[in-house]
This record gives C-alpha cells, structure tokens and sequence, in this order.
C-alpha cells in the first residue's frame, strides 16, 4: 500500500501481493513525485464512500483518512 502524490494529484495505492520494489516500480511507472510505502499486509483495507474497494484487513486502530472539499 502506497500514498503519492504527483502534481495537484493524490494517488491512494493497493497493489495485491507486491514486494516492496516491485510497489517501488509501480511508483516509478506513475512518475509520481512525492510517495510513501505503507503496511500492505493483512492489517490493509480501502473504504470509498462507505464501501470496502478492498478488506476488510484484521481490526486495527490506525487509519489514514482523506477528505475531497469542494
């Protein structure tokens, strides 16, 4: 799991069963400017909207949350 940025653009990332270099070239591929490498193991979920996108992972007290304002 990823966070990156490149431009005025917030890219939120899961790649399913990558290594650490191989989410390494996914950032590179996107050309992003700015990223940071997050635990992607089982502890890893994505909600949008209400709606797991993927997980649920195990229950953990940590989350990092974004908020689109108009």
């Amino acid at each position: 799991a990823a966070i990156a940025i490149k431009g005025n653009t917030l890219y939120l990332l899961q790649v399913y069963g990558a290594t650490v270099p191989d989410s390494a070239n996914v950032l590179k591929t996107l050309g992003v400017d700015h990223a940071l490498l997050l635990d992607g193991g089982g502890s890893s979920a994505m909600i949008s909207d209400g709606v797991y996108k993927i997980g649920p992972g195990r229950t953990i007290p940590n989350a990092v949350l974004v908020q689109v304002l108009p």
